[in-house]
């Protein structure tokens, strides 16, 4: 029996971030990647013909996404937006468990990611006395969890409080790890695991995530490393939010690299500066985007005359 397997699914643009995630997928052993998506694989950087054999493709789109969510959850599953996918993260192993059935533990990840060696951290022994994993001490993480792959645990999101209006209404409440549109009849799905700890299965908090800022990263064949400590991953989720933070454009992505504030640079490059981020090939494109998307947030807080909260906009970019 293979030991994990990884759920991503995705309906929407291809994000300019995926060619390093993939790249630190070749190097998990026992491990393989099910993507869901309505992507064209064959303008992907490396072409399908080099994907690796632990990703698993699979093309599907709303109107499959929504028929099969329906009918395994036994509701009226509609989204329209696919940052809704979020939500249903828990529920994605019970969604697409016809593709699973070979593995022992199942989960879900996302893909702003540079993984590192998730066995490290997802021992054998860990995996034997517990049914849920996950990288965060706090909640449960939406980037990285692992379960059991029996039919209790795939239909765990459940025994969350309002799950199914949760699920069937259009706005994303982030029930994967604590809600953040506060209904007191409704219950996150960590919030649950926490309650049912320890009665009919096992959960273990881990804190092996790396997700801020970073001042200097080392991402070497799979291993994530800051300062001679081993992570799991490095999520950039909060970096990527700054229009000062290089996605790199490479087409070939280097065996090691480093990753400090301003982005990513290779092994034989200067490390990246405030001055170096305006001499960089696809920096200009990206602020533009940046921009784009934060131009009507600007707006609202100049028409509210919140200077205060333009300031700290500002501010948060470095």
């Amino acid at each position: 029996m293979k030991r994990i397997a990884l759920l991503v699914v995705y309906l929407g643009e291809i994000p300019n971030y995926i060619h390093l995630f993939l790249k630190s997928c070749e190097y998990q052993k026992n491990i393989d990647f099910f993507f869901f998506t309505n992507w064209n694989w064959s303008i992907l950087p490396p072409p399908p013909k080099k994907i690796v054999k632990n990703i698993k493709i699979n093309i599907i789109d709303n109107l499959y996404f929504n028929k099969l969510a329906s009918q395994k959850c036994g509701l009226n599953i509609e989204i329209k937006k696919g940052y809704k996918l979020c939500d249903m993260k828990p529920a994605w192993p019970h969604i697409f468990e016809d593709y699973l059935g070979e593995y022992e533990f199942v989960g879900w990840c996302d893909i702003d990611l540079v993984l590192g060696n998730i066995n490290s951290f997802f021992s054998e022994s860990l995996k034997v006395k517990y049914d849920l994993l996950t990288v965060t001490t706090g909640y449960i993480s939406g980037a990285l969890t692992i379960i059991r792959n029996t039919r209790t645990m795939r239909l765990l999101y459940q025994k969350a409080k309002g799950w199914e209006q949760i699920f069937q209404d259009d706005r994303h409440y982030a029930f994967d790890e604590l809600l953040r549109l506060k209904e007191k009849k409704f219950e996150s799905f960590s919030d649950m695991i926490k309650r049912l700890n320890n009665t009919s299965f096992r959960a273990l908090f881990m804190n092996v995530a790396y997700e801020s800022r970073p001042d200097l990263i080392t991402w070497d064949r799979g291993i994530v490393s800051v300062k001679n400590e081993e992570y799991i991953f490095f999520h950039y989720v909060v970096a990527k939010q700054s229009m000062f933070f290089v996605i790199p454009t490479w087409t070939i992505i280097p065996n090691k690299y480093y990753v400090n504030k301003w982005g990513f640079y290779r092994e034989n490059e200067r490390p990246l500066n405030f001055i170096s981020l305006f001499f960089n090939v696809g920096y200009i494109k990206q602020i533009t985007q940046c921009l784009k998307r934060k131009r009507k947030t600007i707006i609202k807080m100049i028409k509210k005359n919140d200077f205060s909260g333009f300031v700290k906009t500002i501010i948060k970019q470095f």
